[in-house]
């Protein structure tokens, strides 16, 4: 059976490609008097051992109902299924977590906010909050500043200081957000949408009180 890859003898070169990743090596080896036939028998000489590496790729890479387990290096965050939609237009996607990704000391997200949206002015006690503007238009105050946000912003949160975001554009404004240390709701993408549900639970709860009183 032909080995998936192919090669080619030449005076100067060995190239080899694996077709099937549109992967291409070239090792350099002497002009003359070389041997070829010893790098030959480093390659598989059947589709046997190319099928087992495809296998342990799939097998690495495939995503059930947007969940990784720690083995997981790579997802799509469309592909994660717990979104939390917070009040006044934000909506938040916990993709790099310890629990889902193995991740240590940090975790990552996207966050999504609509036009006219806003997260209210809040600090983080002891939690470094990062954040990198892709798409939008907004404003940022912290530190009692206010900043223009355009793509490819930046905004460095430290522990302690006071800050906000609003959305002064009529798109979407979307950034990804990485937490250092994380949060205690960010343990997992299903305890960050499980805690969000109860908050967001108690408080309607609270409104329908505060509505029955005289």
């Amino acid at each position: 059976m032909r080995s998936p890859y192919q090669v080619t003898d030449r005076t100067d070169a060995i190239s080899y490609r694996l077709s099937t990743w549109s992967l291409h090596v070239s090792v350099q080896v002497p002009q003359a008097g070389t041997n070829t036939n010893s790098l030959k028998e480093l390659l598989p000489q059947s589709s046997t051992s190319h099928e087992n590496f495809k296998r342990t790729i799939h097998e690495r890479s495939t995503i059930k109902g947007g969940v990784c387990t720690k083995d997981e290096l790579f997802i799509r965050a469309k592909d994660v299924k717990y979104v939390v939609h917070k009040t006044h237009g934000r909506h938040s996607t916990l993709i790099v977590t310890e629990r889902d990704m193995g991740a240590k000391g940090f975790i990552l997200g996207v966050h999504s906010m609509d036009p006219g949206g806003f997260a209210p002015e809040h600090s983080h006690e002891k939690e470094q909050e990062a954040m990198y503007f892709f798409s939008g238009e907004g404003i940022a105050a912290i530190g009692g500043k206010e900043y223009v946000i355009e793509p490819d912003s930046v905004m460095l949160a430290q522990p302690k200081v006071r800050h906000s975001i609003r959305n002064a554009g009529r798109a979407p404004l979307r950034f990804v957000f990485v937490y250092c240390p994380p949060l205690p709701e960010h343990l997992s993408r299903k305890e960050y949408f499980k805690r969000a549900e109860d908050r967001l639970g108690h408080s309607l709860e609270r409104r329908i009180q505060q509505s029955r009183l005289p």
